[in-house]
């Protein structure tokens, strides 16, 4: 750390004596003229911004002197553009009016560039700080549970966990060749030996927002979008001097004596600090998150630490670099099934020490040239490290079959990538997203009779996709990728995936869109190569031989805004997938993927969200899903109905906040034929004290009515859980 530490004191030493221009001002609520804390404030053409104290007061240094255009935004109020010259120092205040619904949010996923949400030709679902900080979900795979179509698996503790959308993924618990794709700030996330992703590690902290993108994107980002991407967007350096704290402490109701195996209490805490800062040109960005859980059943405690850094450096008006590393690490008892549905909170006693250690860093340079708000060039590097561990070591005698003592696995992968993407516009309306990137993979796992040995393979890729604007009411996207894969030992491909997708927006209060393309996945490592996986319960025959799955898919949907307060947003959409990969039942009580013809998923969803003014605002939707394989019968773990409502009430500084989630019954199963999950139906309730603008005292009671659930089977999920939260900010006032 001495080196980067170093290196960091020495920009900004130098930043701090470049005299820079300014403009500052406070930002108030139009109706009772009171500053709002946390508005973002950013330079349309530059790509760099600030945020309100929490008396509304603002100070923002500018790359240059000259004109610029200053975009506003915040939960709740209209976003505004003003444009502002400035030579030295300009004040500069702002009213903002009140906007509920924030309907024409800007999003970057759907299109690998900036556009309104409600214009796009993909529908984009966004999750807010603000909406991250009110449920208080503590990792990324717990925000996902409130977005329409998602669907979250988890097995055990924190580590195991998959995501779906629109039934898209396969849910085995352990993320193998998961068909969502995660991005973290546009750079891809996924983990080279099983082409999953580490949902649980990511803290909600960091989160400035997430946009979920529905449908086969393999158009932009490839293999691993079949169902659509997941692109997280951290949090960025400000001229805003400020440290937050949020701590919390909850509990687990104990069960039934019947069920109980300890007299313990079993409890759950977490503790972050985040602090962010510019000095001149360099603006950097922290955090430190600690997790931990001491379980609600067996096999499901958890702690795990997460480290953040994020430095950003204008070199000019048009240039920028930016720089990020993250580093995860968490311990987990292995995730075992029950031992019997009689003792649905217990493992057998063998496995009742088996650990889970996992690692994970990442880091990314990007060069950024923005020439205007439709003109750019990035270029980025990145490299991805995961450490997995699975320690087993029971305290008792195994039966026959079960794994030795003191037997541990290790698999170890690495990701090496380029990413390079050019925007322009050219005759007028029409502007053009076109790059290229490429990927080494490299994963050793050990023993090599238990996982997969050393695999490395290389990807490649150029894509492009233009939209057309004939006039302001239509959009026309039409784009294109071409990959090709090679893994050592294991079949090659050369796939092609085109996309077209139209938005039209009939008038003020209408907007439809339809969409349709052809998508693929290729097969992970661990699909190909897998021998067993945690104890000699699960044994895989390898197949080297799967070939990739693709889809064609088409979607129409359309975006009706009632009035200023309700809006309702619906989708129909069809997928059907060739060469599907599935694990099978083989000889010998084993496991094997294989390249199945043909299924499909097919359904709507819609939703319907209110807002009235300082008051209350509702979101009610739902997904159904109607699945078939062969023609033989639904998909495995996916259920037909979801349904979500939620609702905030507020009141001067106290909110009541209330949510229902039901999930439908899972008719078919992979492991366990006679246990499938049942239809459950959740019940969380917090109530949060606002003392001032920069404190807040938390309530949290999830699962009120204690259901008792899983959501795969024989893995029984919390019971009911009491939390209480303290999120307090230190706002530093900013000095001339």
């Amino acid at each position: 750390m001495t080196r980067p530490l170093a290196v960091l004191v020495l920009l900004s030493l130098a930043a701090t004596a470049l005299a820079l221009p300014v403009v500052r001002g406070r930002i108030t609520d139009k109706e009772t003229q009171e500053g709002i804390l946390g508005v973002n404030l950013q330079l349309k053409e530059a790509l760099r911004g600030t945020s309100t104290s929490e008396n509304g007061d603002y100070f923002l240094h500018l790359p240059d002197s000259g004109k610029w255009t200053l975009r506003v935004s915040h939960l709740g109020y209209k976003k505004i553009e003003r444009e502002v010259v400035v030579s030295d120092t300009l004040t500069f205040n702002l009213a903002l009016e009140p906007d509920y619904l924030m309907s024409d949010e800007v999003v970057v996923s759907a299109q690998m560039r900036e556009t309104t949400a409600r214009l796009s030709t993909t529908k984009v679902e966004v999750v807010r700080a603000n909406d991250v900080q009110q449920r208080s979900p503590g990792s990324l795979d717990k925000v996902l549970d409130a977005v329409p179509g998602v669907e979250v698996h988890r097995t055990g503790g924190q580590v195991v966990s998959n995501v779906s959308i629109r039934g898209s993924s396969d849910m085995l618990g352990g993320g193998v060749g998961n068909r969502t794709l995660l991005l973290v700030d546009g750079k891809p996330a996924i983990i080279s030996d099983t082409d999953g992703a580490s949902w649980w590690l990511y803290p909600e902290d960091i989160i400035s927002r997430v946009e979920v993108v529905k449908g086969a994107y393999s158009a932009l980002y490839g293999s691993n979008a079949m169902g659509g991407v997941v692109n997280l967007i951290t949090q960025s350096p400000t001229h805003r001097e400020y440290s937050r704290i949020r701590a919390s402490y909850g509990m687990y109701r104990n069960p039934a004596s019947w069920m109980r195996y300890t007299e313990k209490l079993l409890t759950l805490n977490s503790l972050a600090y985040s602090h962010a800062n510019t000095v001149g040109r360099l603006g950097y960005y922290a955090n430190f998150t600690h997790r931990g859980s001491s379980g609600w059943r067996q096999s499901s405690a958890y702690d795990n630490v997460t480290g953040f850094l994020k430095l950003h450096y204008d070199y000019n008006t048009i240039r920028s670099l930016t720089f990020t590393s993250m580093f995860l690490s968490g311990e987990n008892e292995y995730p075992h099934p029950w031992e019997t549905s009689l003792h649905p909170l217990e493992v057998r006693e063998v496995y009742e020490n088996d650990l889970q250690r996992k690692q994970s860093l990442s880091t990314d340079l990007l060069y950024r040239r923005i020439e205007s708000p439709e003109s750019g060039y990035s270029l980025r590097f990145f490299y991805n490290r995961d450490l997995t561990r699975s320690l087993l070591n029971p305290s008792s005698e195994p039966r026959e079959g079960d794994v030795r003592l003191d037997f541990t696995t290790r698999s170890t992968s690495h990701k090496f990538g380029v990413l390079e993407q050019s925007t322009r516009t050219w005759l007028e309306r029409n502007t053009l997203v076109a790059g290229f990137d490429a990927s080494w993979d490299i994963v050793d796992g050990q023993p090599e009779d238990y996982l997969y040995g050393r695999q490395h393979g290389f990807s490649a890729a150029v894509f492009a996709q233009n939209d057309y604007a004939p006039t302001e009411a239509w959009h026309i996207t039409a784009g294109a990728r071409l990959d090709h894969r090679n893994v050592v030992e294991a079949t090659q491909s050369t796939l092609f995936s085109p996309k077209l997708g139209a938005s039209f927006q009939a008038t003020d209060e209408l907007v439809v869109r339809a969409g349709a393309g052809h998508a693929f996945r290729n097969p992970s490592i661990a699909e190909m190569f897998l021998k067993k996986v945690g104890t000699q319960d699960y044994e895989f025959v390898p197949n080297p031989n799967l070939k990739p799955e693709t889809v064609d898919f088409a979607e129409v949907g359309a975006n009706y805004r009632i009035d200023d307060h309700v809006t309702l947003d619906g989708a129909l959409f069809h997928y059907n997938y060739d060469k599907i990969i599935r694990w099978q039942n083989a000889p010998g009580g084993r496991f094997r993927t294989e390249n199945l013809s043909e299924a499909v998923i097919q359904g709507g969803e819609i939703a319907l969200r209110t807002a009235w003014p300082r008051n209350l605002q509702t979101t009610i939707h739902t997904t159904y899903l109607d699945t078939d394989i062969d023609e033989k019968g639904p998909l495995t773990y996916v259920p037909k109905w979801r349904y979500f409502a939620s609702a905030n009430y507020t009141i001067d500084r106290t909110t009541f906040g209330a949510e229902l989630r039901y999930v439908g019954p899972i008719d078919t199963v992979v492991f366990y034929q006679t246990d499938e999950p049942e239809a459950y139906a959740l019940w969380n309730f917090r109530l949060a004290f606002q003392f001032r603008q920069n404190t807040r005292l938390s309530l949290f009671l999830d699962n009120a009515t204690d259901v008792q659930y899983e959501e795969m089977e024989r893995y029984r999920m919390p019971p009911r859980t009491y939390r209480i939260e303290l999120l307090y900010d230190f706002d530093i006032a900013k000095k001339d």
